[in-house]
């Protein structure tokens, strides 16, 4: 997997493909994650496994959206 670049499309590790397929939903319209996409999540998650992924997609969310309200910007390097 390439680092700082866009994912990998099709990951051999079919985890990786259901989380990422996840989170392209939830990104492009969360409203648009249905129940038989839990119901897939449940097949290679755990509970736990797929309240962490869900949490860290909304923090992640809202740390992008805070950033944008304090329009805080990238260090140039």
């Amino acid at each position: 997997m390439a680092i700082g670049g866009k994912p990998d499309e099709d990951h051999p590790d079919p985890k990786i493909n259901a989380a990422l397929a996840l989170t392209k939903t939830f990104v492009g319209d969360h409203h648009a994650i249905r129940d038989e996409d839990f119901h897939a999540l449940r097949a290679l998650f755990t509970e736990k496994e797929i309240a962490a992924l869900c949490a860290f997609m909304a923090f992640m969310a809202a740390a992008h959206k805070f950033g944008v309200i304090m329009d805080v910007l990238p260090e140039s390097r």
